[in-house]
């Protein structure tokens, strides 16, 4: 069964986090399991970029709270 629009944006953020925690660099095309959700798409489709920004802002939120606490300790 193919996963509807909202969940595979759900799931691709999750997997931004995900892949933030286990070491993965900033490119969404490196995480195959990312790549799985968009492979049904073509480049470029609003469903691709939508499934590509939600992983980004997966990723980029544990990178940001990951760094919350080496930023207060600094102050």
């Amino acid at each position: 069964m193919a996963l509807k629009k909202v969940s595979k944006i759900q799931l691709a953020e999750k997997l931004g986090v995900e892949a933030f925690m286990e070491g993965y660099t900033r490119i969404f095309y490196i995480h195959r399991r990312a790549i799985s959700l968009t492979a049904d798409l073509e480049f470029g489709d609003p469903e691709s970029l939508a499934i590509m920004k939600a992983w980004y802002k997966g990723w980029d939120m544990a990178n940001l709270w990951s760094n919350k606490d080496n930023y207060e300790t600094s102050l």
